[in-house]
């Protein structure tokens, strides 16, 4: 079902298709007339004007036809029940041209009884011809078709390298967030102060590896392995300030390790559950990160032991509303994005399509 927009824009088309075909029978009209004058023979513009114009706007106005049988059966998908449909199609363009212009010439000289020859001239003289021309239009939609394919692609890649620099900007506005650095900094003094030097510096390496990853950026989709090892490096410094409060539990099957994932795309989500789910409760909180596979579909949870969603707030926060926005740009309608309250606590559950790199799995095969 076409939008009122796609449906406006293919009737500008169709206009620019029908002036088209009016300004080439004008052209041929114009070039019969020049070449009887060379010829010194005698010629009636108006005339010549009579027989062209009237063949060319009888297949613009077909045109139509042949883009519906165009969209309909797919030269690049349908097979040979495409090839013969447009066979058949062919033969009646052809014939519905010719028919209506056997009629035009019968009734334009008055001679509706020679209507079998009129037809039989233009079956003889021009049915090549139409085929040609049914052939040249399929093949300017499907010239088309891919260039607007082409088009989208490109602009959904540009959304997507769009996304994933916002996403990268997110994670590095919260870890220099002041409040994160700050705390962050705070624990490490402390480590200091306690002469913690292994603990200081490990902190210290785990912010600059965290920094330099969001900074020098990462591919659009990354192994799940790394989304959950660059995960765990933040939620190791958030360990460094609640080393009694905060538990990380993982079931991340090995089987789902190499599946690819949004890169930066739990770190956020586990970045709520902290702040929401462990860092509000003095009793400190845990939170789980779960990945299973389900057919071709991947689960990945992020679930806390907080208090859950404010059921009175429907507005999301910016990190998950990123999230659905990447989501839709790389997957369109095959992914879910699910925000429930559970009996002990809140969990984010992304579901997505179950796709591995080519690359590890070669690398895995030649092991």
């Amino acid at each position: 079902m076409l939008t009122p927009a796609a449906r406006s824009h293919r009737l500008v088309i169709y206009g620019i298709i029908l002036f088209c075909a009016i300004l080439i029978g004008l052209l041929e009209t114009t070039q019969n007339y020049l070449r009887a004058e060379l010829q010194s023979r005698a010629f009636s513009w108006w005339t010549g004007l009579g027989d062209a114009l009237p063949s060319w706007i009888v297949l613009a106005l077909l045109v139509p036809a042949v883009v519906a049988v165009s969209g309909r059966a797919r030269l690049d998908r349908g097979g040979r029940a495409a090839i013969i449909v447009h066979l058949v199609a062919a033969l009646l363009f052809a014939l519905t041209h010719e028919t209506v212009m056997a009629l035009y010439a019968s009734w334009r000289w008055s001679d509706m009884a020679r209507f079998d020859l009129y037809l039989g001239k233009m079956i003889t003289g021009y049915l090549a011809l139409d085929f040609v021309v049914y052939w040249g239009i399929v093949g300017g939609c499907y010239a088309l078709d891919y260039a607007t394919e082409l088009r989208r692609r490109e602009v959904a890649a540009s959304r997507m390298k769009a996304s994933l620099s916002e996403a990268r900007l997110q994670a590095l506005r919260a870890q220099l967030n002041p409040h994160f650095l700050f705390n962050t900094l705070n624990a490490i003094s402390v480590l200091a102060m306690k002469g913690d030097s292994t603990r200081v510096t490990h902190t210290l390496t785990l912010l600059s590896d965290l920094l330099r990853l969001t900074i020098d950026g990462l591919p659009q989709e990354v192994p799940l392995s790394q989304e959950i090892e660059l995960t765990d490096r933040y939620l190791e410094i958030q360990r460094v300030r609640f080393p009694d409060r905060l538990i990380v539990d993982r079931d991340i099957p090995p089987d789902v390790r190499d599946a690819l994932v949004p890169s930066l795309i739990l770190q956020p989500i586990v970045e709520n559950a902290v702040l929401h789910g462990v860092a509000r409760q003095v009793e400190g909180g845990r939170i789980m990160l779960r990945a299973r596979r389900q057919g071709e579909r991947l689960e990945l949870q992020v679930c806390d032991s907080g208090p859950g969603f404010e059921q009175e707030s429907r507005r999301e926060g910016i990190g998950l509303s990123n999230t659905r926005a990447r989501l839709e740009q790389l997957y369109g309608d095959r992914h879910r994005v699910i925000c429930e309250n559970r009996s002990n606590g809140a969990c984010v559950a992304l579901v997505l399509p179950y796709r591995e790199s080519q690359v590890l799995k070669e690398a895995a095969w030649a092991g």
